[in-house]
């Protein structure tokens, strides 16, 4: 995660660059990481900019409208 979140260049494919495979995603146009064992689908609801330059930070707010779980990480609840 580290390496994808470098600032590149609008032309570099950020998956090749760091070695990850691109999966269509199901609600929405970005793609998921098919390396990664958990997926939550987000859509955009708001950024809130905070500050001036140079110390100007951002909060985006989504909305989780899809979650995927790999089989192999739950487990069944105890009674």
């Amino acid at each position: 995660m580290n390496q994808s979140s470098a600032d590149y260049p609008s032309n570099v494919d950020e998956f090749k660059e760091v070695g990850l495979t691109p999966v269509k995603s199901e609600q929405v146009k970005a793609p998921r990481v098919a390396e990664s064992p958990i997926h939550m689908e987000c859509r955009l609801v708001q950024i809130l900019k905070y500050g001036q330059a140079p110390a100007i930070a951002n909060v985006v707010i989504g909305e989780v409208v899809l979650v995927q779980v790999r089989d192999e990480l739950l487990a069944e609840r105890p009674d």
